[in-house]
């Protein structure tokens, strides 16, 4: 539940942190079942610019949209860009010159993408911005391939961020130490309908909020984030975070999406699994190139044992992978006789 005031401190940082391309007519291709959306719908409504919307995401239309200069602003999630890149490059035809700014969220971009995006999008300023349903905006950046992948920018003007490392809610001071990600803000949420009491719900100290995201402040003052509480996996007597490793895994040249998951393991705590879907035109690659790819790039305790490929990839609602639905192809235990995978799982050798 948000109430009004809320939702206008939001529309007018959006206008603040991204100017008056912000205040242009929208292109929100989704539902209004996904925040992302339904604030990109309500924004076009507020400043009177309008907003196009689709119930169904396509990415031909969406091109077709934009191409007419009707919506000079997109908001999108990472996925639905890269498809539009992919439609884009079969159809051929020149660059789409109307879209002046690009807001994207919903989940990490892969930033080694960005310049195809430019491409085909190359008068537009492309932002990615970091929040949630219950919080609104907390962070943002133009995009830069340079950064590293773990920041995810500045918090807003009316943003105050907070990383606390203990239980007490005491927050701590040395930079790139990781915690518990605390905000404080106008625009957060003022509750859950039905209460919203188990593991995945916000916690709430004060004004103080936190969605069970952890990261730290690097030197510069830049939120980075780690990955979500729920996500992270013991390995090794080591914490590792599956969207850091996910993050690399869809860096490789033949990999769309991926997810991580633990499986228990007597000797390791939790041995990594890494489940796949390739691109369609992809060579399959072995394992022991995905296990390189990760080693030159992470610590080598985070390089997953096994790598499988799903043949029905399985998305939530508002077209994010499904990691849950995922998790259940897999064993709960590595050290079973015969650990029984999903049929849908194709292993790597």
């Amino acid at each position: 539940m948000r109430d009004h005031q809320s939702w206008t401190h939001s529309f007018r940082a959006c206008l603040d942190a991204f100017g008056p391309d912000a205040g242009s007519c929208i292109l929100a291709p989704g539902k209004d079942s996904h925040s992302l959306f339904l604030f990109g719908m309500l924004l076009g409504l507020w400043t009177g610019a309008g907003v196009v919307v689709q119930t169904q995401f396509s990415a031909a239309r969406a091109l077709d949209t934009l191409r007419s200069g009707l919506t000079p602003c997109l908001v999108a999630v990472p996925s639905q860009l890269m498809l539009m890149v992919e439609v884009a490059r079969r159809r051929g035809g020149d660059p789409i010159n109307a879209v002046k700014l690009i807001l994207i969220s919903g989940s990490r971009w892969i930033r080694s993408r960005t310049a195809a995006l430019r491409a085909l999008f190359p008068k537009a300023r492309i932002i990615e911005f970091y929040g949630a349903s219950e919080t609104s905006f907390i962070a943002w950046m133009d995009t830069d391939d340079s950064v590293p992948m773990q920041v995810v920018g500045r918090p807003f003007k009316n943003v105050e961020v907070q990383i606390r490392h203990d239980t007490t809610g005491n927050a701590s001071e040395p930079a790139d130490s990781t915690g518990l990600i605390y905000v404080r803000s106008p625009m957060v949420f003022n509750g859950y309908v039905g209460g919203g009491d188990d593991d995945t719900a916000a916690i709430r100290d004060g004004d103080w909020l936190c969605v069970r995201d952890l990261g730290y402040l690097d030197t510069q003052g830049r939120l980075c984030l780690a990955g979500r509480q729920s996500r992270m996996i013991v390995t090794k007597g080591k914490n590792l975070f599956a969207e850091e490793l996910e993050t690399v895994l869809e860096t490789h040249p033949s990999v769309t999406s991926a997810s991580v998951h633990g499986v228990d393991d007597a000797l390791r705590g939790r041995q990594i699994v890494a489940i796949l879907k390739l691109k369609a035109d992809a060579a399959l690659p072995s394992r022991l190139q995905l296990a390189a790819w990760c080693r030159q790039r992470l610590e080598n305790y985070k390089s997953p044992r096994h790598y499988f490929v799903c043949d029905t990839w399985c998305v939530t609602a508002s077209g994010k992978t499904d990691h849950r639905a995922l998790a259940k192809m897999l064993p709960r235990h590595s050290d079973d006789a015969q650990p029984k995978f999903s049929p849908c799982l194709i292993p790597l050798r």
